[in-house]
């Protein structure tokens, strides 16, 4: 029985002292990798991004015109939301006449 006990305590020794910083250090190796890896990920999903907003916003000035694109897309914003109001107020004009 002392012999099995001696053998128990070596073995959860060795389990203690030998593998278990081995793995640990495996764990940690493994996770700063997958980190690396995300942070690659990430880095380039913002490059190309970043490329789709400039080729929107060549696509945005070659439809409204030139360097002034934003202020002409806001000017066709307001005459489109002044066409829809007027549309708005001639049908109700329309069905007021119609009830009399």
């Amino acid at each position: 029985q002392a012999a099995q006990l001696k053998r128990g305590e070596e073995a959860a020794a060795f389990q203690q002292n030998l593998v278990l910083p081995s793995q640990i250090r495996l764990q940690m190796a493994t996770q700063k990798a997958a980190g690396g890896a995300q942070l690659a990920n990430v880095g380039l999903s913002n490059l190309f991004g970043a490329a789709q907003s400039a080729a929107t916003q060549d696509l945005y000035k070659d439809a409204y015109g030139g360097e002034d694109y934003r202020k002409n897309l806001a000017l066709k914003d307001a005459a489109k939301a002044a066409r829809i109001q007027t549309r708005q107020a001639d049908r109700l004009a329309r069905i007021s006449a119609r009830r009399g």
